[in-house]
């Protein structure tokens, strides 16, 4: 009786977690396109001979040397790792001491544990505003979308996606202090986590502007502070450690990243659409611009549909806007552009829903032919639809995979 009462209670457990089993087999599918990306690199495409840790480029290696040292100045003054924000490293310093593991070992089981929980937060955060369906659906379009390849290696951007998702998630459940919190700590791992702080100081602005007193005023000033403190406690360290408060801007700023001109010159190319316009980059028109405006459409249509809270749209919105004038001054105007927007999720969000909500058009061959029936093909069309996105968004996915493993930038 036992035995069977405990079979029961299982399959019963089983049941009500499918949707996990489910997404852990999403996630670990999505990954073999990488591996299998990787692997082909190393087979047939040659940049570099052989990499000891497969998962790590470009700047992990600065998040390993502050994991290792600290933070430096070093180049005669010229560059520093301060442009990299703390929590990364931080948690890859404290993961690798905890388990007596290698720092770059660390650092890629980090990364792809944020990645599997951030693919499950984001299921349960679709809830809110569709079906299981549409939900699982909007899940695959995130997990296979090309940029998901900065869900495995060892960036902070697992970890900023996570926390992204696990605020605007708890605000929904009315844990306002816990969403200012974990907007606090998106802002410690990248600048463009601040767009995370935005969405949360409009969600307890629209509050406050409901019901205007003294007290809402007080927490909203609070509740802000909070969901910044992660910048703010960065500032202040480098302005006891280093007297610059905002090294982490003006060392980019010496390799001439941000640029010389004066803030009007960059509104006005911002205004003018210089990046995409500009005489050097018509006639080369890579993925990445491709890639940036698919987010930008996204954002834009999931305002005007009212699809999410308004202060979802705000953060949207934000990240677009953020990385759009980070990259006005740049050479390569959008060759980090897609991997910094992939932290606006509702994107996927919004591509699902803009499926189920089109009107596909059905012919009706025979007079008889039931509502169901018709109801049925046009289900049919849109599940096709569905498929030929995730087919070019796995395709992207390999493609971008072998690239990444020889070590070549993904600007393409």
């Amino acid at each position: 009786m036992n035995l069977k009462l405990s079979v029961f209670y299982v399959k019963l457990l089983i049941k009500k977690y499918e949707y996990f089993f489910y997404l852990i087999a999403l996630f670990l599918f999505s990954r073999i396109i990488v591996i299998t990306g990787f692997l082909y690199g190393f087979n047939f495409v040659k940049l570099y001979d052989s990499f000891k840790y497969p998962l790590l480029r470009y700047d992990s290696f600065f998040y390993m040397s502050i994991a290792l040292h600290g933070y430096r100045i070093y180049n005669d003054g010229r560059y520093s790792n301060v442009v990299f924000f703390p929590f990364y490293p931080l948690l890859t310093h404290f993961f690798s001491f905890l388990f007596k593991l290698p720092i770059p070992l660390s650092m890629e089981l980090i990364s792809n544990i944020f990645g599997c929980l951030s693919v499950i937060l984001f299921y349960k955060f679709a809830l809110f505003y569709m079906n299981e369906k549409k939900a699982l659906f909007a899940a695959m379009f995130f997990l296979f979308f090309p940029m998901s390849i900065y869900l495995t290696v060892a960036y902070a951007r697992p970890a900023l996606i996570f926390f992204a998702i696990l605020t605007f998630y708890v605000l929904k459940t009315n844990k306002h202090f816990l969403g200012a919190v974990f907007a606090g700590i998106s802002s410690s791992i990248h600048p463009t986590g601040i767009a995370v702080s935005i969405g949360v100081i409009s969600f307890f602005l629209i509050s406050l502007l409901h019901s205007f007193n003294f007290k809402k005023i007080i927490i909203f000033l609070f509740y802000s502070i909070i969901s910044l403190s992660g910048i703010l406690l960065f500032v202040v360290y480098l302005t006891v450690f280093f007297h610059q408060p905002f090294a982490f801007v003006s060392y980019q700023n010496n390799l001439g990243y941000l640029g010389k001109m004066s803030f009007k010159t960059q509104v006005i190319r911002a205004i003018t659409l210089f990046p995409f316009f500009s005489a050097h980059r018509i006639f080369d028109f890579r993925l990445n611009e491709f890639q940036f405006v698919f987010f930008v459409i996204m954002a834009i249509i999931a305002f005007k549909n009212k699809f999410f809270d308004i202060w979802i749209n705000v953060f949207m919105l934000s990240v677009i806007f953020i990385i759009y004038f980070e990259h006005i001054v740049r050479i390569n105007s959008f060759e980090a552009a897609p991997r910094l927007s992939y932290i606006a999720f509702p994107a996927f969000y919004t591509l699902e829903l803009l499926i189920a909500n089109s009107k596909i058009t059905t012919k009706i061959l025979k007079k008889n032919e039931s509502t169901v029936q018709i109801k049925e093909y046009k289900n049919i069309k849109k599940t096709y639809l569905i498929l030929i996105f995730l087919s070019i968004f796995s395709i992207m996915l390999f493609y971008f995979s072998v690239l990444f493993y020889q070590g070549y930038w993904i600007d393409f």
